[in-house]
C-alpha cells in the first residue's frame, strides 16, 4: 500500500496506480477507499490504451454498489462499462443478475445472460444467472435443466456446488426450499 501511495503522490494522473490501489483496498475490506480510488480512475483522462481501466473501474464500482444493495447505482455503472466495452461478459452477467434479484427487466436479463454465455460458454456462475432469470419468468423446467448442467461442469468446487444445489432445491420446490 505504501508503494502505491508513493506512486499516486508522485504521479497523481497514473490511472493504473489508482486502479491497483482500489483493488488492494477491496482485498483489505475497505470499500470506501476502494470506491474513491476507482472513482479517481474515472476522473483521469486516458488514451485508448487506458480505456480498459475505465471499463474495469466502472465494473468494480458497480460491484461495490451491488454489495451495498444499491442496485440502481450498480446498474448504472454496469451499463457504462458495457457502453465502453460491449464485450465485457462479466458486467453483462452481473447486470443480468441485478435484474434477476430485483425481478425487473427479466427478458433483457435473459438476453444479457445468454450473450455473456456466448462469450464465455460453460461458465457455471453465468448459467446460475440465466437459470434464476428463467425461474423468475416462470420457466422452472428450463431453470432446473440449466442448474443441473452448471453442477455437472464444476463438481469439485464445493462452494459453487452447494450454491447451485440450493438453487436446484429452490426451483424444484417452487421457491419454498431454503436458500
Amino acid at each position: 500500500q505504501s508503494l502505491l501511495d508513493r506512486v499516486v503522490a508522485q504521479r497523481p494522473d497514473a490511472a493504473w496506480a489508482h486502479f491497483q490501489l482500489g483493488g488492494l483496498y477491496l482485498a483489505l475490506k475497505w470499500p470506501e477507499r476502494a470506491e474513491a480510488s476507482f472513482a479517481r480512475v474515472l476522473e483521469i483522462e486516458t488514451q485508448d490504451d487506458g480505456l480498459e481501466l475505465h471499463v474495469r473501474a466502472h465494473s468494480e464500482l458497480a460491484n461495490i454498489y451491488f454489495e451495498r444493495k444499491d442496485y440502481e447505482k450498480a446498474e448504472g455503472f454496469y451499463k457504462k462499462a458495457l457502453d465502453l466495452n460491449p464485450l465485457d461478459d462479466n458486467s453483462m452477467n452481473n447486470l443480468a443478475w441485478v435484474y434477476a434479484l430485483q425481478g425487473v427487466h427479466l427478458r433483457e436479463g435473459v438476453r444479457l445472460s445468454r450473450r455473456s454465455l456466448r462469450l464465455r460458454p460453460q461458465t457455471p456462475s453465468y448459467m446460475d444467472t440465466l437459470a434464476e432469470l428463467y425461474y423468475k419468468l416462470g420457466n422452472t423446467a428450463r431453470a432446473i435443466q440449466i442448474i443441473r448442467q452448471a453442477i455437472a461442469l464444476e463438481p469439485d468446487d464445493p462452494a459453487l456446488r452447494t450454491h447451485l444445489q440450493r438453487q436446484l432445491v429452490k426451483f424444484m420446490s417452487g421457491g419454498q426450499g431454503k436458500v
